[in-house]
């Protein structure tokens, strides 16, 4: 048995030593290279002089530190500056919110593993004071500008409606004198208006002179009605003072060229306009043709 035993320990030997006699040199001496390299990486070294900093009245902060020369720093992400030759640094930056929050101080250099820090950003209440100010004011101009916007709609509205052209300008000199306004924001509304504007003037154009031709045309029917009447009383006075030793086929030929007025509808001829209606100049034989009598009124009957 402890025969059996040395042999199998003598096995062991054997085969342990041909193992380490395989063994690759060059790997063996990489693996000691990459060891020695991740032993040379070092971090970064970074201080900050507080990690707490307080903005001025307008939101400005200020921080400053210590690490590698030459190294590239970071604030949230976004390349800030870089140390200086002894590895001091400093950032002036404005506040990003309108609350305190924490900003991330990277500092990043070659061969170097980065490091990070963290520091509080308090707003002062000198610049809490600034921007509720601030923000007042915005509130009050937008409340301003809303009530300009209102009142030039108003304006608008009632040019639209009635169609004047003075309404128009009212709302075009508002507009242009208003803080916050200018003509070009309203320039399609305005020149819609406006394109209604002239239709309406040029259709009451086309009325007014419409109806001045009809007075012409009443003008001119009443002085024809007066050089009818005119005529037939100057037919009659011919007729009762013409020559009373004329025969009497020649005295018929007068009678029956006798000037008289005659309606389009009446059923009498007179010798001068008798009531309402238009009256028309026509010979006694045209009247008599159209089976019309005389008028008792004009000639006593």
């Amino acid at each position: 048995m402890k025969k059996w035993m040395v042999v199998v320990s003598l096995v062991t030997v054997i085969f342990s030593g041909l193992a380490s006699c395989g063994t690759n040199p060059e790997s063996s001496q990489s693996g000691q290279h990459e060891k020695q390299t991740k032993q040379v990486v070092k971090p970064v070294q970074l201080s900050v002089k507080s990690d707490k900093v307080e903005t001025d009245d307008h939101g400005n902060f200020v921080i400053s530190g210590k690490t590698e020369p030459r190294a590239t720093l970071y604030i949230n992400g976004e390349r800030g500056t870089t140390a200086d030759q002894n590895g001091n640094f400093e950032f002036n930056n404005e506040v990003k919110a309108d609350h305190d929050y924490e900003a991330v101080i990277t500092a990043k250099k070659k061969k170097m593993k980065q490091k990070k820090v963290t520091v509080s950003i308090v707003l002062s209440k000198g610049y809490l004071a600034y921007k509720a100010e601030e923000k007042a004011r915005e509130e009050q101009t937008r409340i301003e500008e809303e009530n300009e916007r209102n009142e030039a709609n108003r304006l608008l509205a009632a040019a639209e409606s009635n169609l004047k052209s003075s309404d128009l300008d009212e709302a075009k000199d508002y507009i242009t004198k208003s803080k916050y306004l200018t003509i070009s924001d309203y320039h399609y509304r305005i020149n819609g208006i406006w394109n209604k504007i002239s239709a309406k003037q040029e259709e009451l154009a086309r009325q007014e002179a419409k109806k001045k031709e009809e007075i012409w045309k009443q003008n001119e029917a009443r002085e024809r009605e007066k050089q009818a009447a005119a005529n037939a009383a100057k037919e009659r006075q011919s007729s009762t003072s013409g020559n009373s030793d004329s025969g009497n086929a020649q005295a018929s030929v007068d009678k029956n060229e006798q000037q008289v007025l005659v309606t389009k509808t009446g059923s009498k001829y007179h010798n001068r306009k008798c009531g309402n209606g238009t009256y028309y100049p026509a010979t006694l034989s045209e009247a008599k043709a159209r089976g019309l009598t005389p008028c008792s009124k004009c000639y006593g009957r």
